[in-house]
């Protein structure tokens, strides 16, 4: 999927770094979003129904498609926001470089992602302990 721009406080710009990216997906996700998009030409992944315009705000996204899937799925509630740190923490957890996370969450420098994502409590204990009697041996 190339992200080319984004909808903040109800106007539409550039990314927030105005660079353009490439985020990398599952086939299934993939083939499930061609699918959705067929040949209708539509600019918007999710448009308003009817219009083909965007949602000028996450609210009505979150009210009317997030919580009933929560809910239909059985899962607790979380801010739609979060899933960008519980992506973060299952895929360095399941030893996806660092780099390439840093890049899915279209982050221009690797620091940024180890600052405001990464946690020594999202890490392997286990895997730390090995790592760090490896250097001693």
């Amino acid at each position: 999927m190339t992200i080319q721009r984004s909808i903040r406080k109800g106007v539409e710009s550039g990314t927030k770094t105005g660079k353009t990216r490439v985020v990398p997906m599952i086939k299934t996700l993939k083939e499930t979003l061609i699918k959705w998009i067929g040949t209708s030409q539509r600019i918007y992944l999710f448009p308003k129904p009817y219009t083909d315009s965007p949602y000028s705000d996450s609210r009505t996204i979150v009210d009317k498609y997030y919580k009933p899937l929560l809910k239909r799925l059985s899962l607790e509630y979380r801010v739609l926001y979060n899933t960008r740190h519980s992506f973060t923490s299952v895929a360095v957890e399941n030893k996806i470089p660092i780099s390439t996370v840093s890049k899915c969450l279209g982050h221009s420098v690797l620091s940024t992602t180890e600052r405001f994502y990464l946690q020594f409590g999202n890490a392997n204990q286990d895997d730390i302990r090995d790592q760090l009697e490896n250097l001693t041996a």
